[in-house]
């Protein structure tokens, strides 16, 4: 199976829930043709499925912090990881907000 087989497929498959057949299918076609487009003739690394769970961790980390220590201590016991780290994640995220604040 071609790599924009896959693409394509997994695309539909996860926007077929949530629109119109002919509207999945054509956003599936557009997200393919987006990537394809950006990484012609490119080698590319693919990522363990850890790496996206650890995204997926991050981004809940961040929502879920308050700015306070207690907060902070508890999602460090929550999800098994040191409290540093949680503030390393929070300062990573702020990082890129004020980044594509001044694009």
């Amino acid at each position: 199976m071609e790599l924009a087989d896959t693409l394509e497929g997994l695309a539909l498959q996860t926007l077929a829930p949530l629109l119109e057949r002919e509207q999945a299918l054509l956003a599936a076609e557009q997200i393919a043709i987006g990537l394809l487009e950006r990484y012609r003739g490119a080698q590319l690394y693919v990522h363990s499925e850890a790496a996206i769970a650890r995204r997926r961790r991050d981004r809940m980390i961040v929502e879920q912090h308050d700015g306070t220590v207690a907060s902070a201590r508890a999602l460090a016991a929550c999800y098994d990881i040191h409290e540093m780290h949680v503030y390393r994640i929070i300062a990573r995220a702020q990082g890129r907000e004020r980044a594509d604040r001044r694009r």
